[in-house]
């Protein structure tokens, strides 16, 4: 237990000297202030032990009253706040989520301090391990690249109001290796070689890429620092741990010629990027620099952000990240991981290395179990902590627990930010407890390890609260849920009819046991958690079906018939409260599930497309390629609607960061956000990766290269060939490259339209409300004979819903009906009965005379 006691001394050193109950109520005051509250919500807050637990002391917080007064109690600062939090959830049925994953209006909150509800019991719930980790070192380049410090405040407090204590610090950390690569003899032009720009650090760090998107100018580096100071000194008013940076091996090039005889090696090349660009320099662990450089980065740390901040005792680097190991002998492995740690005790000999265990995932060949127990066994017991950076999808907790090493069970769930609806809430509510009862002395907290966040906010939420399960108490998902809907939508408020809180309760339960019940797993490498609409066209894309996409279409109509009772509810809102409107998570959601239905519905229209240029059939993919377009534009409208999906907004943030005037970092800053999200690379090196459903995004990139791909073929089909695929790879790159060069082209940074009425037109035309010209008729328990022969294409559409197999059989040259099995068909004269299937053919059909075939 000697790791237990180091990290409770790290904590508890966090405590002196700080006005936790101050600095608490100042978390209140913020939240308070960004929702729109006018008068101060001053509870009684008190600091009280912690619980000690199984030979550990555990964060413990009460929500109680005491004189008609709200009284939260709690061991520590971020004890108090998440006393707040469930405060804010429970008793005024309100919720704040990330800027973009939800709400900030606080619209049930009560009007007056007299309304605030008081307990009426104590109410004390017991974290359930001491640690609770934020962040993924990606999370920095996909989602904080571009945030400025009242935007980490905002996110620091949402941290606070959700128990986490140990968040990474990676921000600013440049400054301090431009400085201590100048006192080893660096120029600024090997500095130039070495740094990579802003959206694209995090893999120079971790010794993947060197220099691309760079270079970074001495004001951008000197912003970041300044930010770092705010963020570490918030984190120490509020008791929290930072993990700082530390060494990992990754030099400049230059350091080759000013130390010749130090053994420095060069790295393969990475995910196809060329030399220029990776190969990165590594200083081996066995070369005496290599202790040496780490202990002055840490010493050097402390000097610059002050030891109070800085020397948290909790360092990360990460070694082998995507790289295979240069040798698989136990000397090499465990010598390896000795010095990273040597280098940190050597400035704190109280130092824990907690490293990610990403490797152990990413390479299963290597990484045997053996290989694993080497390089473990390089660190003592006591100084590391390894986060199984993916417990819920690829966990390797039990190798680690195998060779007496402590870890925290986290929640990766999202890669590069791409956007899907999914999850596996009732595996959150029961796993992590399962383990850390199942090996008690190797499991010391959660985290969430996510790479993007801003993307399924239901998911993050409900693991927060999994960090105070209580024993022998499994959290009932269903009612949770249940209540999530209500405190997202205000359903509470007396200004929202009962009609619509049970549309939209039924609408979440079946989103819950539809898409974040478990049955659309999370993936790596090659992973389409993602719409094919978002990926680079072929004719040999898939997506996962594992979940229905039928369901989804009811879940959008029930939000747009709630919206105009939510619209006349926001007017009473801002008669209880000025400026206080419908919350903005409805809104949010309404487009959230709308680009899922219409993204789910682009792969029928792409499955029916490939039907059509697989069998060269020129008319009809014509007939695809304009209504895949016109989706396409539709999708780009819904999503500029809503500030949370904007590419424009990316983009505004990244340049605000150049320094005055300065044009030209303006555009390589404004590059960089572009980069990231399209090619990843200067020729696609990770195309997709991290693409995003956002307006400008959308309706330009992804319509372009869609309109290509589709015109390319169309081309190919009339001339009696197939496409040429080199051909059309260069142009869709020159697509790409055209794309992110492209300073002059402006992008919203601003919503434009009415969320609401642009949701009700596309349902119109993608969801329930659609009507088809043609008048469909039943015909009930038939079916058509002739088998295969009688169908449009082979196989059934994804979605089963009628009013889309209505609007698919309408755009898709041929069809004549189809069935309740999702089989679009070519024949309506051969009917044979069948019970349980149901056949729907068009009312208004003729023959072409061109090809003789049925025409609908």
């Amino acid at each position: 237990m000697e790791t237990v006691d180091r990290i409770h001394k790290t904590l508890t050193s966090r405590h002196r000297g700080q006005d936790f109950l101050g600095n608490a109520q100042q978390v209140i005051d913020r939240i308070l202030a960004r929702g729109g509250v006018k008068f101060a919500f001053q509870p009684k807050m008190e600091l009280i032990d912690y619980e000690a637990r199984n030979g550990q002391l555990l964060d413990v917080f009460e929500v109680d009253s005491q004189d008609g007064a709200v009284v939260f109690r709690g061991s520590s600062a971020v004890a108090l706040t998440t006393a707040f939090g469930h405060y804010l959830r429970y008793y005024t049925k309100c919720d704040v989520h990330w800027e973009d994953g939800g709400d900030y209006s606080l619209a049930a909150f009560p009007s007056s301090l007299e309304a605030l509800p008081v307990p009426t019991e104590k109410k004390r719930v017991v974290f359930m391990a001491k640690w609770r980790y934020y962040q993924n070192t990606c999370t920095a380049s996909y989602s904080f690249a571009w945030k400025n410090w009242t935007q980490w405040e905002a996110d620091i407090d949402w941290m606070a109001i959700n128990g986490y204590n140990l968040p990474l610090a990676f921000t600013g950390q440049e400054l301090i290796w431009q400085a201590l690569w100048r006192q080893y003899g660096v120029s600024d032009a090997g500095l130039q070689e070495y740094f990579s720009g802003p959206a694209f650090l995090t893999w120079q760090r971790m010794a993947n890429i060197r220099a691309y998107g760079g270079p970074l100018s001495d004001s951008w580096i000197n912003q970041q620092a300044d930010l770092q100071r705010h963020i570490l000194q918030r984190y120490l008013e509020l008791g929290m741990v930072p993990v700082m940076p530390a060494f990992n091996g990754v030099v400049p090039a230059e350091m080759q010629s000013l130390f010749p005889n130090a053994n420095i090696t060069r790295l393969p090349t990475w995910n196809n990027f060329p030399e220029e660009y990776s190969c990165n320099y590594i200083l081996s662990s066995t070369d005496p620099l290599f202790v040496e450089i780490g202990q002055k980065f840490l010493e050097q740390q402390f000097a610059l952000w002050g030891e109070d901040v800085a020397k948290s005792h909790i360092y990360n680097t990460d070694t082998f990240n995507e790289n295979k190991p240069a040798s698989s002998e136990y000397s090499y492995l465990a010598g390896s991981s000795a010095a990273v740690y040597n280098s940190m005790i050597a400035a704190d000999p109280e130092a824990i290395w907690l490293m990610q265990g990403w490797l152990f995932v990413n390479d299963r060949t290597f990484w045997t179990d053996e290989n694993i127990a080497s390089y473990l066994a390089g660190v003592p017991d006591h100084g590391l902590v390894i986060l199984d950076l993916s417990s819920e999808d690829l966990p390797v907790w039990d190798k680690i627990a195998a060779n007496q090493k402590q870890f925290l069970w986290c929640m990766l769930h999202n890669y590069g930010g791409r956007r899907a609806l999914y999850g596996d809430l009732t595996l959150l509510s029961t796993d992590p407890y399962r383990v850390a009862h199942t090996v008690p002395e190797y499991f010391l907290g959660i985290g969430l390890t996510m790479e993007a966040i801003d993307q399924n906010p239901i998911v993050y939420e409900f693991m927060s609260e999994v960090a105070w399960q209580q024993d022998n108490e499994v959290i009932n998902v269903s009612t949770w849920v249940a209540e999530y809907a209500t405190r997202r939508y205000a359903l509470q408020h007396a200004a929202v009819p009962m009609e619509t809180r049970a549309v939209i309760e039924v609408a979440w339960q079946a989103l819950f046991h539809n898409n974040y019940n478990g049955e659309t797993p999370v993936c790596h490498h090659p992973c389409y958690r993602q719409s094919v609409l978002t990926q680079k066209p072929t004719w040999s894309m898939y997506q996962d079906k594992s979940t229905g996409a039928t369901h989804l279409v009811d879940v959008w109509t029930a939000l747009v018939l709630a919206g105009g009772n939510m619209s006349q509810a926001e007017a009473i809102f801002q008669q209880e409260r000025a400026n206080v409107h419908a919350p903005r998570a409805y809104t949010y959601d309404l487009v959230d599930v709308g680009r899922q239905v219409m993204t789910n519905l682009f792969l029928d229209y792409y499955t029916i497309a490939q039907h059509f240029y697989t069998t060269n059939d020129a008319l009809g993919l014509q007939y695809m390629l304009r209504e895949m377009l016109g989706l396409i534009r539709d999708l780009d409208r819904l999503l500029g609607s809503h500030d949370s999906y904007l590419l424009g907004k990316w983009i505004a943030q990244a340049r605000r960061w150049a320094a005055n005037d300065d044009y030209d970092e303006a555009n390589l800053f404004d590059f960089n956000a572009r980069n990231q999200v399209t090619l990843w690379g200067d020729n696609g090196e990770i195309d997709d990766y991290a693409s995003k459903n956002w307006a400008g995004l959308v309706g330009q990139y992804y319509w372009s290269r869609w309109e290509l791909f589709l015109q390319m073929s169309l081309t190919a089909l009339r001339a009696n060939t197939t496409l040429d695929g080199d051909a059309y790879d260069a142009k869709e790159l020159a697509i790409g490259q055209s794309f992110v060069q492209d300073f002059t082209h402006l992008f919203a940074d601003e919503a434009t339209g009415d969320t609401y009425a642009i949701a009700q037109e596309l349902h119109a035309s993608y969801g329930n409300a659609y009507k088809s010209p043609h008048g469909y008729i039943l015909r009930q328990n038939t079916d058509v004979a002739g088998g295969s022969a009688a169908n449009v294409l082979p196989q059934p559409m994804w979605t089963g819903n009628l009013r889309q197999l209505e609007k698919l059989c309408d755009i898709t040259l041929y069809c004549v009906g189809f069935t309740t099995e999702g089989l679009l068909k070519n024949d309506e004269n051969n009917l044979v009965p069948r019970e349980g299937v149901h056949f729907f053919v068009k009312g208004k059909c003729q023959v072409d005379e061109a090809t003789g075939k049925i025409r609908c």
